[in-house]
């Protein structure tokens, strides 16, 4: 690529250089959360219930695969930079991730029943940063080795700590064991979706033949993970409410016992039933395969729909490109309107999801990024000085 200024390098505006499908992911992604904070639907039917279980469990992935994808934007797209400029990069990244635990704290401290998953979007964003030098083929590998190993080493870490007696706290000094073992978003696992996210970015995403190899490749991977686990356990959910190889279960077992936390429990692992479960949040290989699958099938469909369909859903692709600000606008409603949470009626899904369209629309036209966007991109800057 040439340019015609030599002399200086100015900052493009964000709607010149913005990839419309990405956007458009992250708001369905977004609309998945709002479902599933702020509804407890009952389906009538099947399709009905097949319909109201997607958003769970696998909005987070997605989310997870697009900040690989992010980060890969971030650091060069399909030819990573290099020396200064890479370093650079990185360091808008650490600025970024910064606001992230920030406000992933301050929404957790409004005491609503929302797992902020914020402060677990920022550490996705360092987990990447290592791998952020390496080239497409590499990034498949680790990514494919790590949907298996992962889940396998995840099992083990909690079924050894459950062993032992361990527990992680929750103050500072436990964070990095919840981000990537106890937490609600194990990076373990949802580090392989950050990775593919990586490889993604570092593709021509705007190729119509490389969006159709996702929608393709995601497919399989879905029919893959889910088929399998539906052959496996003959289509019943077998992955138990409490995992007595989780630390916590553990310790509630041993609190419940006389002597509650003298001498290990013993080795306890997944049943064969549990081991080949694809539920949501399950973090089993085959839940990370088929959900994963899911993410990028969807990303696919997505980076097609949004190079042709720009206008028509404008609302969307406007919330998706500001998605901090929207996240948190729907976790501070819950915190006001507690009666939105896990609510019968879908009223509060459909007021808070076309409010925040409508405001996102509306502050698009007149602004490039929203206000905690701005706030993250700041700080981005203050870090790379």
């Amino acid at each position: 690529m040439t340019t015609t200024h030599p002399t200086s390098y100015p900052v493009p505006s964000p709607t010149l250089t913005r990839i419309i499908g990405l956007d458009l992911a992250r708001s369905l992604a977004i609309l998945g959360m709002f479902w599933a904070h702020m509804t407890a639907y009952e389906p009538a039917g099947f399709f009905d219930g097949w319909l109201n279980q997607v958003p769970d469990g696998r909005s987070a992935i997605v989310f997870a695969l697009l900040a690989g994808v992010s980060v890969a934007l971030m650091t060069g797209r399909q030819e990573p930079y290099e020396g200064d400029r890479m370093r650079k990069a990185q360091l808008r990244i650490v600025g970024r991730a910064l606001v992230l635990f920030l406000a992933g704290g301050l929404l957790s401290s409004l005491g609503t029943p929302v797992v902020v998953i914020l402060g677990f979007y920022g550490f996705w964003l360092l987990l990447a940063l290592p791998f952020t030098h390496l080239p497409v083929r590499t990034l498949v590998w680790i990514a494919g080795v790590g949907a298996i190993a992962g889940p396998l080493f995840l099992i083990l870490a909690k079924s050894a700590m459950a062993a032992g007696g361990l527990f992680v706290g929750s103050d500072p000094n436990s964070a990095f064991m919840t981000v990537m073992i106890t937490g609600t978003y194990p990076g373990l696992q949802y580090g392989v979706f950050v990775i593919a996210g990586l490889a993604i970015g570092r593709s021509d995403m705007l190729s119509q033949a490389r969006q159709l190899r996702l929608i393709a490749g995601g497919l399989v991977l879905m029919v893959g993970g889910y088929g399998l686990s539906y052959i496996a356990t003959g289509g019943e959910n077998t992955w138990p409410q409490h995992m007595p190889w989780d630390p916590l279960t553990s310790l509630l077992a041993r609190d419940a016992a006389p002597r509650s936390l003298e001498g290990p429990l013993g080795w306890v692992f997944p049943s064969f039933g549990e081991f080949v479960s694809a539920e949501p949040h399950s973090a089993t290989i085959l839940e990370t395969i088929g959900s994963g699958g899911f993410a990028i099938a969807l990303l696919g469909v997505c980076l097609m729909a949004g190079s042709t369909a720009h206008y028509v859903i404008y609302p969307l692709i406007a919330m998706g490109s500001i998605p901090l600000t929207s996240y948190c606008g729907h976790v501070v409603a819950i915190y006001f309107f507690p009666d939105l949470e896990q609510s019968l009626s879908l009223t509060g899904f459909f007021v808070v999801s076309l409010t925040t369209m409508f405001v996102a629309s509306v502050w698009k036209s007149q602004f490039s990024r929203g206000p905690l966007e701005w706030v993250a991109w700041r700080s981005g800057l203050l870090f790379s000085k």
